[in-house]
């Protein structure tokens, strides 16, 4: 099994060697961006409605009617990026794992994958989301409390008791979102890697993390470290540039044309961050469940001797021939010479 550091450097050179594994979140993200603005939009206009209808005193119907329609296209945008992003999730878990265990990527595979599996995808995401609703259930005691502070006014145990309900439970929520996230870590990679149900894919992942629980703890605390040390590098440079704003006006200009370039940088680095995030997690899967990964330093560093090829330097025979042809020719040799010692033999004799 490799070790993390491994996983990442080895899960960095399939990605540099096949960088079409970016096309899926590419185009997911073209598409959230048509979608978000046509959103924009209908809120926008739906909003307006609504504050019109209520500030000139119309009809109630229209608000009614404009506060349906927001609604329901709300859930429609939401319902359409999740299945969007199970879909090209899908593909890029694919084309990942066709990265790792073949060296090759074909982009077209992309929408086989996304099509066989984003069903699936998306109702472990749907899953996924309601396990983590539950949390809900630790504020349950704050609300109690506020409802209680209302009817209580006059006193101030019911306010201190609701401060204090409110921070436990988001004590335990955090606590109770962090064991979640390992324990479901690898759901979607066992759905599309292996070619599991939603069920299936809980319980496997559930497996690994009981079986693994170290190493997959320490997997996930080392991505999340290397996105927390590029968030803390683009906040260490943000604040240099705001720093340089305000020390000479004459910076200005340099300084917002830095905060420009460094706002794209950061936006391109974050999306190969989350591109790469699929490689590493994928290769980490597959090493954690002992399938074969592509290794180009073990394929270059092969021994002659496995492909059948003789050994010059101690002269080791060929697998195929049993003797090197040296040997052989030698051999030939040798017996012409005794068939005509035989020859001349039995002629003298005559």
């Amino acid at each position: 099994m490799e070790s993390i550091s491994d996983t990442i450097t080895k899960g960095y050179r399939d990605f540099k060697r096949n960088p079409s594994i970016v096309s899926p979140m590419l185009i997911y993200l073209f598409i959230n961006f048509i979608i978000g603005m046509i959103y924009q939009m209908i809120s926008f206009a739906l909003t307006g409605t609504i504050s019109y209808a209520s500030y000139s005193g119309t009809s109630s119907s229209i608000m009614g009617a404009s506060l349906i329609i927001l609604l329901v296209s709300t859930l429609i945008y939401t319902i359409i990026l999740l299945l969007a992003g199970s879909y090209f999730g899908a593909g890029s878990i694919g084309l990942s794992k066709d990265a790792v265990t073949t060296g090759k990527v074909n982009w077209s595979d992309m929408w086989g994958y996304g099509k066989k599996y984003y069903g699936r995808v998306f109702w472990a995401t749907l899953l996924t989301a309601l396990i983590y609703c539950v949390c809900m259930i630790f504020f349950i005691p704050f609300i109690y409390n506020v409802i209680g502070m209302g009817m209580y006014s006059s006193s101030m145990t019911p306010a201190t008791t609701a401060i204090a309900s409110l921070g436990i439970g988001l004590l335990l929520s955090f606590i109770y979102i962090i064991l979640v996230s390992f324990v479901i870590y690898f759901v979607t990679y066992a759905i599309v890697i292996d070619n599991m149900s939603v069920k299936e894919g809980f319980k496997k992942s559930y497996r690994l993390f009981r079986e693994h629980t170290s190493k997959v703890i320490s997997f996930i605390l080392v991505i999340f470290g290397i996105i927390l040390l590029f968030i803390l590098v683009f906040v260490i440079l943000m604040s240099i540039l705001m720093v340089l704003l305000l020390i000479s006006p004459v910076l200005i200009i340099i300084g917002f044309l830095g905060l420009m370039i460094l706002n794209l940088i950061f936006i391109v680095a974050a999306f190969f961050l989350g591109v790469l995030s699929y490689v590493w997690t994928t290769r980490f899967y597959l090493t954690l469940t002992e399938q074969p990964v592509f290794d180009e330093e073990t394929i270059v560093s092969q021994p002659e001797e496995e492909n059948g090829m003789p050994d010059e330097e101690n002269g080791m025979p060929d697998e195929e021939n049993g003797m090197p042809d040296e040997i052989t020719e030698t051999k030939t040799e040798s017996e012409y010479e005794n068939e005509e010692k035989t020859e001349n033999v039995i002629s003298s004799a005559d």
